[in-house]
């Protein structure tokens, strides 16, 4: 049985629409559900546009699909390069298309961290088969819904494979990184009731998104208590531009890192990041200046954002090493 779960659709009595320099995507509402206390949406994310109305890249060959992945650069697809699957389930998108400061949730909404995911599984007692839409009853996959979280088996892109599981299984990324080629995935599977959280999401591979609601946990863990001795307006622009040079680093310091791995015969630095760059379109960006002292086995990333906080440049310095990356707040 579900311990304490209920279930709320939620239609929005106005009508939210997503709007850009190109087009004009309005939806009539967006449909939710309350799990416990958590408020999800009850369809995948289909968006192409960030939120400020740039173009979310398509990727629809493998080459392309690749080649974003490796840059560290947002990619999106239909399953299979087809649209009525992305009618149906959703895009499919890569970390980096996540992780972008441009953000792709709606406002009020977000990419669900993996502690949201975990209170998530246990709210449902780690029942998959109440998370997916009904459908056919398949033994120990069979499909109950009771949480009405209404997840379709809507396959991946992987960066080696390219398309694969559709009707098997439903990936969705949260916006936990664990380390410069991973993060985690909530997992379900068509012949299974069990979920799997993991941290094994290779970024560059296409999985789908359900957006979680803000709540005040949330934006006290990943805004006020950041800035303290700040008021309201002036701690969320802050952390709006210290979201984005963070962004930035991760994005640079993971290319950094693909630099290091990749043997010297393909162009790579062969265990060393000596003869490494940051690539001029991203050395300077919306969200501010980057700099970075290279040695052998690390690299030093300061970014300087273009605006500044009670007299000062906002300032973050990444450390990057093969198997790790870190940042501190400069001011």
């Amino acid at each position: 049985m579900l311990k304490s779960i209920k279930v709320l659709t939620i239609l929005a009595l106005s009508i939210m629409t997503f709007s850009n320099r190109n087009n004009i995507i309005a939806q009539d509402a967006i449909k939710s559900v309350k799990i416990g206390e958590q408020i999800w949406m009850v369809k995948n994310l289909d968006v192409t546009h960030f939120n400020n109305g740039e173009k979310i890249p398509e990727a629809k060959t493998k080459e392309e699909w690749e080649k974003l992945g490796y840059e560290g650069k947002p990619a999106w697809c239909n399953y299979d390069n087809n649209p009525k699957n992305g009618n149906k389930f959703g895009k499919l998108y890569n970390w980096y298309a996540l992780n972008d400061p441009r953000k792709l949730a709606p406002e009020d909404w977000h990419i669900p961290t993996q502690d949201e995911f975990e209170t998530l599984v246990t709210t449902v007692n780690s029942d998959g088969n109440a998370l997916k839409a009904e459908g056919k009853k398949l033994g120990d996959g069979a499909t109950t819904n009771t949480s009405g979280f209404s997840a379709l088996l809507s396959g991946s892109r992987f960066h080696t494979i390219n398309f694969d599981n559709l009707g098997k299984e439903a990936v969705f990324w949260s916006s936990t990184e664990n380390d410069f080629r991973n993060a985690s995935v909530l997992t379900l599977s068509k012949l299974s009731n069990g979920l799997r959280l993991t941290d094994g999401g290779h970024k560059s591979d296409g999985f789908s998104i359900r957006c979680i609601k803000n709540n005040q946990k949330y934006l006290d863990k990943y805004t006020k208590s950041k800035y303290n001795n700040t008021n309201v307006d002036s701690f969320s622009e802050v952390s709006s531009i210290r979201d984005g040079i963070i962004a930035d680093l991760n994005n640079i310091g993971s290319m950094a890192q693909m630099y290091y791995h990749k043997p010297t015969s393909m162009g790579g630095g062969g265990n060393e990041f000596t003869g490494w760059t940051i690539p001029t379109s991203l050395d300077t960006t919306p969200n501010g200046t980057y700099t970075a002292s290279v040695t052998s086995q690390s690299v030093i990333i300061v970014g300087t954002s273009n605006e500044k906080y009670e007299g000062n440049p906002i300032q973050h310095t990444a450390t990057v090493t093969p198997t790790s990356f870190s940042t501190v707040k400069n001011n």
